[in-house]
Formats: structure tokens, C-alpha cells, sequence
């Protein structure tokens, strides 16, 4: 990918309205954190493994808050990061990655179901708290 992709964004975005310049650049950003994770994957790595490269990637970069950071960047669902991806690739932005294909009720999913629940400490872990029966006024 060219390091200096960001000459091409402003152009996209005029063609392309609904995808933010910030939108396509996480997408950029997380294509390269793909191929710096597995650089040896990238001709014939699925999409799966590509959604979920990007996942990881918006948790690394926005936190707790990475799946409203993605909706924010008007990512609700598999099928949006997926026409990104196939846009930057179509413009020759992203090279070395063929045209992705999913099935209908893979694209349908939303992104929810692709970041990893963070389940609850053990109840034995949690703080104590004081029980109080009556409440004082206090003057």
C-alpha cells in the first residue's frame, strides 16, 4: 500500500460521500496493521480473517469505545467495511487483495457480534459495598 494514501482520500471522499475521510483511513490503517501482523497471509487470507484484523485494530486504537467509534464512522455492519475495502481496492489504494465476497448472512451481521464480549469479574470480586437500612438527613 502506499505509505502516502492519504493524497487519494479527499478524491474518494468527493466521489464517494457517505465514507468520511477518517472512515477510509481506518480502513488504510488497518489493512496495514493486517499485513504488519501476518505479512506473509496477505495473498490468500480470507475476509474473515481481514474483519476480524480490523476489529482488533479499532480496539487497539479507540478502546472500550471502538464499536461507537465504528458507528460512528457509519460502519453498523460486515457488509460496510467490506464495500470500503472493495472501493479501496477497485482505486488501486489497496493492492495485493483481490475483490471479497461474503455470503448474504455473513453481511448482514452487525459489527456487535464481531468484538469480543468482555464478561463480568466473579461476583466475589466485586467491591463491597455497605448495606444501609435508614437513611440520615443531614442538616
Amino acid at each position: 500500500m502506499d505509505p502516502d494514501y492519504s493524497l487519494f482520500l479527499n478524491t474518494l471522499n468527493h466521489d464517494h460521500p457517505e465514507w468520511s475521510i477518517e472512515a477510509l483511513a481506518f480502513i488504510c490503517r488497518g489493512v496495514d496493521f493486517f499485513n504488519s501482523a501476518a505479512p506473509q497471509q496477505t495473498t490468500d487470507s480470507s475476509a474473515q480473517d481481514l474483519i476480524h484484523s480490523l476489529c482488533l485494530h479499532a480496539l487497539n486504537e479507540y478502546g472500550p469505545l471502538a464499536l461507537h467509534t465504528l458507528n460512528g464512522l457509519n460502519f453498523h455492519k460486515i457488509s460496510d467495511l467490506i464495500q470500503v475495502i472493495n472501493l479501496l481496492i477497485e482505486r488501486k489504494i489497496i493492492t495485493g487483495i483481490e475483490r471479497f465476497e461474503l455470503e448474504n448472512r455473513t453481511l448482514n451481521q452487525s459489527l456487535c457480534t464481531k468484538f469480543p464480549e468482555k464478561s463480568l469479574p466473579e461476583p466475589h470480586l466485586w467491591p463491597k459495598t455497605k448495606k444501609v437500612d435508614n437513611f440520615q438527613f443531614f442538616r
